[in-house]
């Protein structure tokens, strides 16, 4: 099921591309569609889901509406892919079709056999991650309830009555995960890890290359677009294990942050090069269009998106506007307007509910900028992007001059300026992820960029082959350089990258899950009435990931622990919160608990089924257990008590 999922949204995909590329009288490229059909898909279903979802509609009425939409775009993908004449004609239809596409065969092969390697880092091995404890309950809780809009601390926990603020997200991206959930019948954690997956990391490589395409000298030479695709993806595998920017298009593929910087930052590219190509002659609305798609499908990946993508297409796009149409600005401000219209909607709702919301981002500590740059860059290949881009200077064709290498100057000029952080980081980036603007310095692409005009440039042999050899021994210098330690502690960090080591476990579930967080949320699903569900309270310093299992499993205390502090209202019918229940175990350190029956009786009230606790703590390591409280079974690092009721 996953593989023929996976076809039909790749399919659905390309068919979508075709269509937006007809509209656009854009000529056909298999690598092109992709890249385009996706982003239209999101850009469409933004604009439909989101008014539903500020009136919390049934999901039913969503699906319904963009099922017909998409019904549509299929059907003219179709119709321009087969003329009439060759409509009954097998043979011509398969060789038309075979015309389009035999050019980019190669790349599309490279492309899916990048993406099975990157999927062996990211499918074949478990991971956790508390964002997906957020994102896939939220599916779920759509798809079982059939509304479209939940506040942020029921979907946390599955507890309504908290002090977490309410959902102010502008994205739909977890409402286009219901929708193709629905579709397939599959479990949303499922769909997101396996199928979702395999089509994000096959449209980031299509749009990583059609990304260099736009800004090579040597766009028509496959050679060098391949050289590019593998330097880009050895970038990737060697970064700093403290830097977290490339695994979100290796670890995290369905999380909107990988969309955003696989997918909607080389389209960005992509756009602001088919514009700067133009030099001072007239730009069509088409051009205009390709980046109204990427600022709406932006918007739809992740609540970064409403600012970021624009941010990002303003600083690649401004020495263009000042070199070569500086005299024709106050011409150029309504096709500006109309074309970042979705970004002035959408970035206005998100000011308002976002920005401006006291108890979360006005009041949070503000980031310092060197902080902020040396946790989102991987800074021991600074030295290396330096040099490339005085190689794109001195060697580059005029669209790579001014979008990479002055987009990088005015990007550090304005918005990542040290001197406009206070302003910027509490207005454009929600605070506390202000470093996640600094994503935007084109780090990794310039460098895989200029080592594959180096190579194309080569017209004999053997400076190709110097030129590969180079590349690799300065890439693999880079990578060993990272560690600056021994050969054990590269091997080391190389499993920390796989996943070996931080997960311990091979996959052995199509959850993505590791094992003992299937087995404890099955185990304490049995325990339910069907389709009832139980609740927890937990008692541990770490994540709690059982909410991407099921949405039955309610979390009194949330998944993260510093999200404990929301909790501080009672629950049912008990008189003091989960708050202080938790301050009463005092985070799992005594070996002696304070008043067990008390605590039993007030967990009773509550609603608890189970208490969740360190396994290495004091109450777990006790010699008794406690009245009240009956050992459940210990999974993995975790020791699970069930609450006995009084009088059983």
């Amino acid at each position: 099921m996953i593989c023929f999922s996976a076809i039909i949204l790749l399919v659905a995909v390309l068919l979508s591309g075709v269509t937006v590329q007809k509209l656009l009288k854009l000529p056909f490229s298999f690598t092109n569609a992709v890249m385009v059909g996706f982003l239209t898909l999101l850009a469409v279903f933004q604009v439909i889901a989101y008014p539903m979802m500020r009136l919390n509609t049934s999901f039913t009425l969503l699906f319904w509406v963009y099922s017909g939409v998409l019904l549509l775009f299929i059907l003219s993908g179709l119709s321009a892919s087969v003329t009439r004449p060759q409509f009954f004609r097998i043979r011509s239809h398969i060789r038309a079709v075979w015309s389009n596409i035999h050019r980019e065969l190669p790349m599309v092969l490279l492309a899916l056999g990048m993406a099975a390697a990157a999927l062996l880092l990211s499918c074949c091995f478990s991971f956790d991650t508390s964002d997906d404890s957020y994102y896939l309950p939220r599916v779920m809780e759509i798809l079982s309830q059939n509304r479209l809009d939940f506040p942020q601390g029921f979907i946390w926990s599955g507890i309504s009555n908290t002090s977490m603020p309410e959902n102010v997200d502008a994205s739909t991206l977890e409402l286009w995960k219901a929708y193709w959930s629905h579709l397939f019948g599959m479990h949303p954690t499922i769909f997101s890890r396996n199928t979702l997956t395999v089509v994000i990391h096959f449209v980031s490589w299509c749009s990583l290359y059609q990304a260099f395409r736009s800004v090579s000298r040597h766009s028509d030479t496959l050679i060098s677009g391949l050289v590019f695709l593998f330097v880009y993806l050895m970038l990737l595998l060697l970064d700093n294990q403290h830097s977290d920017v490339p695994f979100w298009i290796i670890r995290f593929p369905s999380q909107g942050k990988s969309i955003l910087l696989s997918i909607i930052y080389p389209a960005i590219i992509y756009g602001c090069a088919g514009i700067v190509e133009l030099g001072r002659k007239p730009i069509p609305w088409t051009r205009w269009g390709i980046l109204s798609i990427v600022f709406t499908a932006g918007i739809a990946s992740s609540i970064i998106g409403v600012f970021w993508p624009f941010l990002c297409c303003l600083s690649m796009g401004l020495p263009y506007l000042i070199i070569d149409r500086r005299k024709e600005i106050p011409k150029l401000i309504l096709p500006l307007v109309l074309t970042c219209l979705p970004v002035i909607i959408y970035a206005g709702l998100a000011y308002f509910s976002v920005v401006t919301e006291q108890t979360r981002y006005l009041a949070m500590e503000k980031p310092s900028w060197s902080g902020s740059f040396t946790g989102a860059v991987n800074i021991h290949i600074l030295d290396l992007f330096l040099f490339c881009l005085a190689y794109i200077f001195l060697s580059s064709s005029r669209k790579a001059k001014l979008i990479l290498l002055g987009g990088t100057i005015a990007l550090f000029a304005g918005i990542l300026n040290p001197l406009f952080t206070p302003f910027v980081s509490k207005y454009l980036s929600t605070g506390n992820v202000y470093f996640r603007l600094f994503w935007m310095i084109p780090i990794y692409f310039s460098i895989a960029y200029s080592v594959a005009e180096a190579f194309s440039g080569c017209s004999v042999k053997c400076r190709q082959l110097v030129v590969g050899l180079t590349t690799a021994a300065v890439l693999f210098v880079a990578g060993v350089g990272v560690l600056r330690s021994s050969p054990a502690d590269f091997c080391m960090a190389v499993n920390y990258r796989l996943g070996i080591v931080t997960n311990a476990e091979a996959k052995t579930n199509p959850y993505g899950l590791r094992s003992f967080w299937c087995s404890m949320g099955q185990a304490m699903l049995d325990q339910a009435e069907p389709d009832g569900s139980v609740r927890i309270i937990w008692l541990s310093e770490k994540d709690c990931f059982l909410r991407q299992y099921s949405h039955r499993i309610e979390i009194l205390g949330a998944c993260r622990d510093t999200q404990r502090q929301y909790f501080d209202q009672p629950v049912g019918d008990c008189t003091v919160s989960p708050l202080e229940i938790a301050q009463q175990f005092d985070l799992c350190n005594k070996a002696d608990f304070d008043e067990p029956q008390w605590a039993a009786h007030q967990l009773t009230l509550s609603g608890v089924d189970f208490v969740c606790v360190d396994s290495s703590s004091g109450f777990a390591q006790r010699s008794s257990v406690p009245s009240g409280f009956e050992l459940f079974g210990q999974f993995g690092d975790y020791t699970v008590y069930r609450i006995v009721p009084s009088g059983r």
